[in-house]
């Protein structure tokens, strides 16, 4: 059952094959099999609400295959904990991977572990803003020997960290990234990523041009929400109020299989409803990208 749904999953990208096969499993959330756990969470995904993932991924944790696996499922239970909109217990769900890998930092050739340790720090610093987290994470990111890996590989780790240094306001260094990512894979969700970095240096001209060079025609309901997020955000920015109105239309009209994205959704419709001084609304919307 387990290879079965996990190569619907994984190869077949067929995710309502993998939950049916999944189905044969009696009680499966309740598994002491850390692998079925994982394939659990991933193929049910955004359907979980916070409250039903955290016990499943505590029982992942209490015998983590490796040591990547502990890194992204702290990780993970941090980031729901934040979630349920509770700084507090996500931080503490940070501190014992934090202070192991501040004692014993991962060393090449174990990329996997070195890039969850700097998204480790990178949502650390989402939730501190200490300029110690952050040049941890760039740190670990800057370890990764990115000449090992396939081009996708290299853009997607690029984009990792011009978003964050762009949440750093490390402006310049963040297009850069982010530019060195779209010459290895222009992909639309690079492309959305560096609308939002070029909105947070206020070069909203360069932001529109480069905004204008994105297909919207094939987007997944996830980046339409992107895109249309960055599409208002440039609309406040530049007081365009019809292009505003039509941003807002789009993205209440997308739906969203789970429970999360639907949540974003309506968080950016109502950050960008709101009345009040540009510069205090931009600063809104870039915090929920």
């Amino acid at each position: 059952v387990y290879l079965r749904a996990l190569s619907f999953h994984v190869y077949l990208n067929d995710a309502a094959r993998a939950r049916q096969e999944l189905r044969k499993w009696p009680n499966v959330a309740e598994s002491s099999d850390s692998e079925v756990l994982e394939l659990y969470v991933d193929v049910y995904g955004d359907s979980l609400s916070e409250v039903e993932k955290l016990p499943i991924i505590d029982r992942i944790l209490q015998k983590p295959r490796t040591r990547s696996v502990q890194l992204q499922y702290s990780v993970l239970r941090s980031i729901l904990f934040a979630s349920l909109g509770d700084s507090a217990a996500a931080q503490r769900a940070l501190l014992p991977i934090v202070d192991a890998l501040r004692r014993a930092r991962p060393v090449p050739p174990h990329w996997d572990e070195i890039h969850m340790a700097a998204r480790a720090f990178d949502h650390r610093y989402q939730l501190t803003e200490e300029k110690s987290d952050y040049e941890e994470a760039v740190s670990y990111y800057r370890q990764i020997a990115f000449e090992a890996l396939k081009p996708y590989g290299q853009a997607r780790l690029l984009r990792e960290l011009g978003a964050l240094q762009s949440k750093a306001g490390e402006h310049a260094q963040a297009v850069e990234s982010l530019e060195a990512a779209l010459a290895t894979d222009p992909a639309s969700d690079i492309k959305v990523t560096l609308v939002f970095a070029l909105i947070a240096a206020r070069r909203v001209d360069e932001a529109a041009v480069a905004f204008s060079m994105i297909d919207k025609t094939s987007l997944p309901s996830m980046l339409q929400l992107e895109y249309w997020h960055a599409a208002g955000t440039i609309a406040v920015e530049t007081a365009d109020n019809s292009r505003l109105q039509e941003a807002l239309a789009m993205l209440r009209s997308l739906t969203f299989p789970g429970i999360y994205w639907a949540r974003v959704r309506d968080h950016v419709v109502e950050e960008l409803s709101k009345p009040g001084p540009q510069t205090s609304r931009i600063a809104s919307l870039l915090r929920i990208t």
